[in-house]
């Protein structure tokens, strides 16, 4: 390594990081048998930038490992790749302290005090403290951000993401550290992607304007913009089909983010993409594709894909038997033979997985609707009752039960358990939207506003739960309650 310079190393940085990614990302595995030369996307389903794992600006939240942070960095994308940092065989660090950045960044301008504002030598000289913070899982395990990003007080502000400035100036605030930087650099700062992923996980108005925006600009990083496009999914009701056929391209995270999102684009358009993500290189692109692909009536597939789909069906049910021992598999096997008409063998895997596993919510959810489909609520309801005896998330069993009570006409039973739903846990909006629509069904309107009010102070910008209060304060004549939400309604989406 030469230094001040780009690390002379001719492996191709692509290959590096997909080997590298198979341990150091957060992922679930299709297929086993994954070789050197063997992109991620073939064996593996990595995570994209998800609200439960990344802040809006794509620093890390949960223990996501390096690959999804790594893959946002100027570093990456200027073909650095891990070994350039980490020796692989020992797991020691090539170089100690700043002159592991030196080898490309010249000293003489970022390792000075014009430059990182502190004592040489000092903690907060370190380039590691400032770009990449380091953040405690289980209280012991420290893991640094790999996303190697300049610290943003700015955006603490306005997204209440966290910085590195004030991770160490403890008591000082994002706006003392914001200040303390355009005071030593007045250059403007580069627009990221923050605001669009924060505004498309809140549904904010303005959500679909920027998610399009980072959805067109090459400039960003691929999985930012591969989160913008599952983003869009979540906050309109039919993604336009000529939209993802621009997109779709040799990126393989965007084909990826397509594939996850299909089921948002009407049925009879789905085809149209499903051709070319069937015929992806990537077998987990084809595998999710298949499964969004499920509800449409497969007696009708398209006479060019029918062979691709079969085939694709066949690599679907060798990486569920493979999975055979995860619980989310077991059901997948019970929904496809569902499909297939095969009820016992369907009713055969569900039970299997609630045998594995029986705190897995899901696999109980699953069984009660195939019995509800085939005329058995009793045989649903001894489920479910069974379920809150082992389940770790309650709310939706709570949930499913109350439906199920209104659908035997056992109001007070289920208004009971929608209750129970609707303040447990999270407060999911929905279930309590469910609950105060089924007090105003059963006549108690008052209590149904009481639980409207306090499901719109937890989520304000539902639409769903301000068009409940409208309804309601409309039946009961309550015109300037309704104006109050209307107006709001209309702030939120003009002219709905």
């Amino acid at each position: 390594i030469t230094g001040n310079s780009k690390p002379k190393y001719t492996i191709n940085s692509n290959t590096e990081i997909n080997l590298c990614a198979q341990c150091h990302s957060l992922r679930s595995t299709y297929f086993s048998g994954a070789k050197p030369n063997t992109p991620l996307l073939n064996n593996f389903r990595p995570e994209l930038l998800t609200d439960s794992l990344y802040f809006p600006d794509g620093q890390i939240k949960g223990e996501v490992y390096e690959y999804g942070s790594f893959v946002q960095s100027k570093m990456y994308h200027s073909g650095v790749t891990c070994s350039n940092c980490h020796n692989p065989h020992s797991l020691k660090l090539r170089v100690k302290g700043n002159k592991l950045c030196t080898q490309c960044h010249l000293s003489s301008k970022f390792d000075s005090k014009r430059h990182h504002m502190h004592k040489q030598g000092s903690e907060g000289a370190q380039c590691v403290n400032c770009h990449m913070p380091d953040r405690k899982y289980m209280v012991i395990d420290s893991r640094r951000d790999h996303s190697l990003k300049i610290p943003r007080p700015d955006l603490s502000m306005s997204l209440n993401t966290p910085n590195a400035c004030t991770q160490c100036h403890i008591g000082k605030t994002a706006l003392w550290a914001t200040n303390k930087l355009k005071k030593n650099d007045s250059k403007p700062i580069k627009k990221g992607f923050a605001k669009a992923i924060y505004a498309g996980r809140y549904n904010l108005p303005e959500a679909e304007k920027l998610l399009y925006e980072l959805l067109f600009d090459v400039s960003q990083p691929a999985i930012a913009r591969a989160t913008a496009i599952t983003l869009l999914a979540s906050n309109t009701s039919q993604l336009p089909v000529d939209i993802l056929q621009k997109i779709s391209n040799d990126e393989p995270l965007l084909n990826y983010a397509v594939a996850i999102s299909l089921n948002s684009i009407k049925k009879e358009s789905r085809w149209e993409l499903s051709y070319s993500l069937l015929h992806d290189n990537m077998r987990s692109i084809r595998l999710i594709t298949l499964q969004s692909l499920y509800d449409l009536h497969l007696q009708n597939i398209p006479i060019d894909i029918d062979k691709k789909y079969k085939q694709t069906l066949e690599e679907y049910i060798s990486a569920l038997k493979f999975n055979a021992d995860r619980p989310e598999s077991l059901v997948n096997l019970a929904n496809f033979h569902l499909l297939e008409n095969n009820s016992k063998e369907a009713e055969k895997f569900y039970w299997d997985a609630i045998t594995l596993a029986p705190y897995y919510t899901p696999a109980y959810l699953n069984l009660v609707n195939y019995y509800r489909s085939s005329g058995n609520d009793t045989q649903g309801e001894l489920i479910l009752k069974k379920a809150l005896l082992y389940v770790r998330e309650k709310a939706p069993i709570y949930h499913a039960l109350g439906l199920l009570y209104v659908r035997q006409k056992k109001y007070n039973d289920a208004l009971k358990y929608l209750k129970l739903a609707a303040v447990n846990g999270k407060s999911i909006e929905r279930y309590m939207y469910i609950y105060a629509i089924a007090l105003h069904s059963f006549g108690y309107s008052e209590q149904s506003l009481i639980v409207l009010e306090q499901a719109r102070q937890k989520h304000p910008e539902s639409i769903n739960i301000i068009k409940g209060l409208i309804l309601i304060y409309s039946e009961q004549g309550n015109d300037i309650k309704k104006k109050f939400y209307q107006n709001i309604l209309d702030s939120i989406i003009p002219g709905l």
